[in-house]
Formats: C-alpha cells, sequence, structure tokens
C-alpha cells in the first residue's frame, strides 16, 4: 500500500479564514426569513419596553400604583411580592 501524506490543515482560528469562509457562503431565502423574524422581535420588544415604561410612570403619577411597585417592576422584581 501507498503512503499517506498529511496536508497542513489552514489555520481555522484566525479571523481572516472565518470572515473568507463566510463570504463564500451563499444567501439563502431562509437567511431572509431569520433576519426579518430577529428583527420584528427586536421592534416588538423595544415597543413593549417603551409602552410598559410609559404606562408605569402614569400609573404612578396618578396614584394607581405605589413608587415600590413600580421600581421593583423596573429593576426586573415584578415577580418578588411586596409588603
Amino acid at each position: 500500500m501507498g503512503e499517506v501524506k498529511e496536508t497542513p490543515m489552514p489555520n481555522r482560528t484566525s479571523s481572516d479564514a472565518v470572515g473568507t469562509r463566510l463570504d463564500q457562503l451563499a444567501w439563502k431565502p431562509i437567511h431572509t426569513w431569520i433576519t426579518m423574524a430577529l428583527g420584528i422581535g427586536w421592534l416588538l420588544d423595544a415597543f413593549e419596553v417603551n409602552v410598559v415604561g410609559n404606562v408605569l410612570g402614569v400609573l404612578r403619577d396618578e396614584g394607581f400604583a405605589q413608587a415600590a411597585v413600580v421600581g421593583a417592576f423596573e429593576a426586573g422584581e415584578a415577580g418578588v411580592r411586596l409588603a
């Protein structure tokens, strides 16, 4: 049998090699759908945060919510029960 020669593998950790490999990939319709879905998700998330912030501010100002409750909600502790 013949002798098997090892060929050196290119350095795959180099950012140039990764960038070159990514540039050679084809853009497919699934990539467009994924990008659109992520964009819509981020848009809705930002919108929801904005709405909640505005509603909590009005509730606090009108006296329907205590400042401690609004502060806990804004701090991400909405699941914590306040006495």
